[in-house]
């Protein structure tokens, strides 16, 4: 009976071959991954800035009492939470590999 003891020889080689393979195909996933995420988490911090400061500046051209009835109604916060919706939207579409079309709410 030496074919199981040739079978139970070569199933660890075979197993620690498979396994090698599909751990280092993850880990270079998960770096590549990773990498992409990290460009893209700040190319998108780069553009939420300029657009705040823009919008800020913007701002800055309208008389005080509009601007503290403005900051009264919450119109900062306003802008704030559409902006932040919009970087949630890109960051979720982003994520799922779909960051080529931002068609935000048109069907593809």
């Amino acid at each position: 009976m030496p074919l199981p003891f040739i079978a139970a020889a070569a199933v660890p080689a075979i197993l620690s071959f498979v396994l090698r393979a599909l751990v280092v195909n993850l880990i270079f996933r998960v770096i590549t991954s990773l990498g992409v995420a990290i460009i893209s988490f700040s190319a998108i911090d780069t553009v939420a800035g300029t657009v705040t400061a823009y919008v800020q500046s913007a701002l800055n051209a309208v008389n005080g009492d509009v601007y503290q009835v403005a900051d009264m109604l919450g119109f900062f916060d306003c802008i704030n939470i559409v902006l932040s919706a919009y970087l949630a939207a890109i960051s979720i579409r982003q994520l799922r590999g779909l960051y080529n079309k931002l068609t935000f709410g048109k069907t593809v």
